[in-house]
């Protein structure tokens, strides 16, 4: 798989976060991988999605439906709009799942420090955000990226997400404007812009909307830098529990509690 590097931008004290439920942080302590979700299955309806896709979305959005009233429009035209207006938003649709069937993200917060929003929007008391070096994590991801065999998928992307007014479109933005990411996967509306988001996306030759997923080898964890921090609310009597079963996966040593306060 190849290595496609798109507005990289990371420095020595950053890290990466990623904040999980227990399961999924089980999931990837027992089966070694990271799992890479399918664009159409995030919130985020515009992921993926160039400037021009977006914009022509806005346009036929905001197309006057037949059935409104506008004495300056003759009926022929509202409906003749109106028709056009529901052509375009089903050309859209059918790109935009072609794209977003065709890309699966892994996504990342950076940031030196551990974010209360991220636990309060992505977790609950019993999760926990696991922390590694952000350099040293780029290059393991890319080193068994490089390594993979499964030929149905021939690139993947790596970078900062860039955040923009992307909905509705920024009138002073040309909307064939792809600056600074080389890649529409790596662009986000500025709503989101509190996600502080780093991504691996890996693309898949031929869409295929059975596989809802992928997965990528990941090295053991004992022979990797990185910390276990749980939830800021977690209680002991669970962090404890915790403690007991990651001394199963010999990793114990590396859990710790959040340095968030929650009361006085």
């Amino acid at each position: 798989m190849r290595i496609l590097e798109d507005n990289l931008v990371i420095t020595d004290n950053d890290f990466l976060w990623k904040y999980l439920d227990l399961y999924k942080f089980l999931y990837l302590i027992q089966t070694n991988k990271i799992y890479f979700s399918r664009l159409d299955k995030f919130d985020d309806p515009l992921e993926g999605l160039s400037d021009r896709i977006i914009y022509d979305k806005f346009f036929f959005d905001h197309t006057s439906t037949f059935e409104e009233p506008n004495p300056a429009i003759p009926l022929e035209q509202r409906q003749l709009n109106a028709d056009r207006a529901k052509k375009g938003l089903k050309d859209i649709k059918e790109v935009a799942s072609i794209t977003q069937v065709s890309q699966y993200a892994s996504c990342w917060y950076i940031s030196h420090r551990e974010s209360r929003a991220m636990w309060d929007l992505y977790s609950s008391c019993d999760s926990v955000a696991i922390r590694f070096d952000g350099k040293e994590l780029i290059y393991i991801i890319k080193n068994e990226a490089q390594k993979n065999k499964d030929t149905n998928f021939d690139y993947m992307i790596v970078g900062n997400v860039y955040y923009r007014d992307l909905y509705p479109p920024d009138p002073t933005i040309h909307p064939m404007t792809e600056l600074p990411n080389m890649f529409s996967v790596n662009k986000k509306d500025s709503c989101y812009a509190h996600e502080k988001e780093f991504r691996f996306v890996v693309n898949r030759k031929k869409p295929n909307p059975k596989v809802i997923g992928f997965e990528l080898d990941f090295p053991k964890l004992t022979s990797l830098s990185f910390n276990i921090i749980t939830h800021p609310k977690m209680e002991e009597w669970k962090y404890a529990i915790l403690r007991k079963l990651l001394e199963k996966f010999s990793i114990e040593k590396y859990l710790s509690k959040s340095v968030i306060p929650t009361g006085l």
